[in-house]
């Protein structure tokens, strides 16, 4: 039950399951991150940010809608994003 309170908006439990597993939800998270227009405010406040993921949100969509999530070369820039900006806990 532990496990069900360590729960966070870019993690799921179901990461550990398997690394296929693993690698198809970081990519769903990722393109579903751009969909929203309501970003956190580093994005807003940020004009370069904001423009670029502006600029991502229709890629966002169609991968989305199409299934098509491989090979996803914007993936390595969020993983270094998220390797630079670690979340406050």
């Amino acid at each position: 039950m532990e496990d069900w309170g360590a729960y966070h908006w870019n993690y799921s439990n179901l990461h550990g399951a398997d690394s296929e597993t693993g690698d198809f939800l970081e990519r769903v998270a990722t393109a579903g991150n751009f969909l929203d227009r309501v970003k956190d405010p580093f994005v807003e406040f940020n004009w370069v940010l904001k423009v670029l993921v502006a600029l991502y949100r229709p890629v966002a969509w169609a991968r989305l809608r199409t299934g098509i999530l491989w090979p996803m070369p914007e993936l390595w820039l969020s993983r270094a994003f998220k390797k630079l900006v670690k979340p406050v806990r």
